[in-house]
């Protein structure tokens, strides 16, 4: 199947829309007389998890939609596809290259963002997995290479008691692989233990097992619920095999497509789900044993919105509320180790950082790696600390304040792999203290650093004790403090040093309204269709069945702009002020403001989300805090 980039799908589908075809198509029987009915339709694909649960499709926009890999080298993300050539760069992570789109975790680390350790799968609904991937040969040593699914019911690395492999004959180049994960699809003697036993909280993929400098790219990943999926009708006449093979192309011609079914010729129909697929304009044809059908279609797949609250606006920021200066990185007054006798050469211990700026409301820094080593850790890494600036006649009040927002990127030294990254300690924490560190004090586990630029939202009320083991024996938790006077972050702990870069900072208090609240969200489609959104409330925080908000406007339903194709959004989208503009740097969405009328509420705890539609599917997401209304 040629690769056609999305734009040209889009275009595709636009085409198809003005020339409003209504009419059936009738097929050309092929000379073999394998025939395929199938009529035009325009039709959702279901229910994913990444789009629904993570609000971010596997669409390989981004580094990050893959969680996790190893032993890839030269990694490029261009036009929607993760390209990389397998290459051992970590020993103690085999000999094959392998791919998670959803990544565990660390079992002892906290995990913030979009890991299975937030979200595991619900393996009652999401078992139907496919994925589009390239492989430049499928040979190793003159035999089909392996190819492999693992997975794991707890956030610790797969063992290999869950799992199916086979020997991919495939031809060289691009196919759809798809799995029913309830189902055998191993070869005899590879497959182990169950998918829907239990939660899953992440899986990898290796594509080639065994095969050095194989190229491999990654167009899409989908897991869906196949009982959510529209069908696709197709039937057959004069088939001469026992079974016909359904294949699908993103053009009438070529048969150059990959085989999505397998299905008993006797049947003389399918009903294709099209959760396999994304959205995109599709082609079907047949083959029979030596027989191939016409082409018929189209089937014009439409993607659904992807939406995301912006959290950053919610609630009272501390800095910004009891100090008047929000921590934005606009200067040295923001950090408490760059103000008084702090900032002093004798107490560079609470630093260990030199060669110091602040630009365009970005502090930069070189974390020291050689001045906990001398003087006491028993290991060359750094022992960075970014103190933050509070009044110690305004303490923090840990009962109103506790959602920590944080947005920080690392250089990469070179061409380290994320492996030798988070090994050569791309980890960072948070540590708190009134007293003393020591008596009061409590240091949190780490969570990892990916490149780029990293959004971080931990609540500190739910930290428990550290899993890792905290040096500091006081592990004085958020909710017991009292107060705190003192925070910082320890932004890595790394053997060389190395330059880190911190944007902004904040810490929110849970979210209290009167009478209204400002609903401020990310909104794309990547089919580029308008969007049309609206709100609703409940008390549960789960299920989608609440009632209706309306805006201040009384306006139920809010039009959205024509978005455009090939996007993502980020993490969180942090815009208070026009200052804080470039953390929206990802393009494509459109921010949506909307003031939402809550007067009509009793006082209580309620949950709000959104629904957006572009006319064929819908995507609804909740607010992930919590709204208190107090008239």
């Amino acid at each position: 199947m040629s690769r056609g980039a999305r734009y040209r799908r889009l275009l595709a589908m636009a085409l198809l829309l003005c020339l409003a075809v209504t009419s059936l198509t009738v097929p050309t029987a092929a000379a073999s007389g394998l025939t395929l009915y199938a009529d035009p339709a325009t039709l959702g694909n279901g229910d994913d998890y990444a789009t629904n649960v993570l609000h971010d499709p596997w669409d390989m926009n981004k580094l990050t939609d893959i969680g996790w890999w190893e032993n890839y080298a030269d990694i490029t993300v261009q036009n929607g596809v993760w390209s990389a050539r397998t290459a051992v760069t970590n020993p103690y992570g085999g000999s094959s290259g392998l791919f998670y789109p959803l990544f565990q975790g660390f079992a002892g680390a906290l995990n913030p963002g979009r890991t299975g350790a937030n979200y595991p799968i619900d393996t009652t609904r999401y078992t139907q997995l496919s994925y589009r991937l390239y492989l430049d040969h499928r040979q190793v040593a003159g035999k089909s290479a392996v190819h492999r699914v693992d997975w794991t019911h707890s956030v610790n690395w797969p063992d290999g008691s869950n799992m199916f492999a086979f020997a991919d004959s495939s031809a060289d180049g691009w196919k759809i692989y798809n799995f029913d994960m309830n189902a055998v699809n191993g070869d005899l003697g590879n497959q182990k233990g169950s998918w829907s036993s239990s939660p899953v909280y992440g899986f990898d993929i290796i594509p080639s097992a065994l095969n050095p400098n194989a190229n491999i790219g990654i167009d899409w990943v989908r897991l869906t619920d196949p009982k959510t999926s529209p069908r696709y009708h197709l039937s057959w006449s004069g088939a001469a095999d026992a079974n016909v093979e359904v294949y699908v192309d993103t053009d009438a011609q070529g048969y150059d497509g990959s085989k999505v079914a397998t299905v008993a010729a006797s049947l003389g129909a399918y009903d294709f789900p099209t959760c396999v697929l994304p959205g995109g304009v599709y082609y079907f044809y047949l083959k029979s044993g030596t027989a191939t059908s016409n082409y018929a279609g189209p089937l014009t797949i439409n993607n659904p919105p992807v939406l995301q609250w912006d959290q950053s606006t919610l609630g009272d920021d501390y800095a910004a509320t009891e100090l008047g200066d929000p921590w934005d990185m606009n200067g040295p007054e923001d950090l408490a180790t760059l103000q008084g006798s702090l900032a002093s050469d004798a107490n560079y211990q609470f630093r260990q950082f030199y060669n110091w700026d602040f630009t365009n409301g970005v502090f930069s820094a070189t974390a020291d790696s050689s001045y906990a080593y001398t003087h006491y850790s028993s290991v060359k890494q750094s022992d960075v600390q970014v103190w933050l600036n509070i009044d110690p006649n305004r303490p923090i009040d840990p009962r109103k304040y506790h959602y920590l927002m944080l947005r920080i990127m690392v250089d990469n030294p070179g061409s380290a792999t994320l492996s030798q990254l988070v090994q050569d300690g791309w980890i960072c924490r948070v540590v708190w203290w009134n007293q003393d560190i020591h008596t009061d004090g409590y240091a949190s586990d780490g969570w990892i650093l990916y490149p780029g630029w990293n959004t971080i939202i931990i609540d500190l009320a739910k930290l428990g004790v550290p899993m890792s083991g905290d040096p500091y024996p006081a592990n004085r938790l958020w909710n017991d403090m009292g107060k705190v006077t003192h925070l910082r972050i320890d932004p890595l702990e790394v053997s060389t040093d190395t330059r880190f870069h911190i944007d902004e900072v904040r810490l929110l208090s849970d979210p209290v309204v009167r009478s209204s609240m400002a609903a401020n969200l990310v909104v794309g489609d990547p089919d580029g269709q308008q969007v049309t959104l609206r709100y609703y409330y409940d008390s549960a925080g789960r299920g989608f069945n609440g009632q209706e908000l309306v805006s201040s406007a009384r306006a139920p339903v809010l039009t959205g702009q024509f978005l455009v194709p090939s996007v993502y959004i980020p993490l969180m989208a942090l815009n208070p002020r026009p200052a804080l503009s470039p953390l929206l740097d990802e393009p494509g969405f459109t921010r949506v403001t909307q003031t939402l009328d809550l007067s009509g509420l009793a006082n209580g705890t309620y949950y709000i989300y959104a629904c957006a539609s572009d006319g064929v599917s819908q995507t609804c997401a909740y607010l992930p805090t919590p709204l208190v209304v107090s008239h």
